[in-house]
């Protein structure tokens, strides 16, 4: 597909992405000037040139580590949140299957008693 480039933040992060990449980037390019501004004898033109020199590196290094940053915390969520989803699951699982099994005991000594068993199934009580 000509024209069309491979997002590389994933769908409602570019704010976050836009906001970490200037903060960093505004870091980084202070620090750049201070460095080149030191070594270049104080003079603002060679502190220009100097901070020119170093874009493409400030640029990379910000764009990439706001992209392993973000997406980082993106797998880390998704895997806890899935882990939190399948253990209460399991608990859910577990609580039906002894709700139902302690129904069908009830249900058992009532017609062992020959009582009538009225109870409605786990299944169709409501908030239990």
């Amino acid at each position: 597909m000509a024209g069309q480039s491979v997002p590389l933040v994933g769908k409602g992060r570019e704010g976050w992405f836009f906001l970490l990449f200037t903060l960093q980037f505004c870091v980084y390019t202070g620090l750049a000037a201070s460095h080149a501004h030191s070594v270049g004898g104080g003079g603002w033109l060679a502190t220009f040139v100097g901070v020119l020199a170093l874009m493409p590196g400030i640029i990379g290094l910000s764009s990439v580590s706001s992209i392993v940053f973000l997406e980082g915390i993106a797998m880390l969520s998704e895997r806890y949140l899935k882990r939190r989803y399948e253990e209460g699951k399991a608990e859910g699982e577990a609580r039906m299957s002894k709700a139902w099994e302690a129904w069908l005991k009830r249900r058992m000594e009532a017609e062992e008693a020959g009582e009538d068993f009225d109870e409605p199934p786990p299944s169709h009580q409501n908030g239990k």
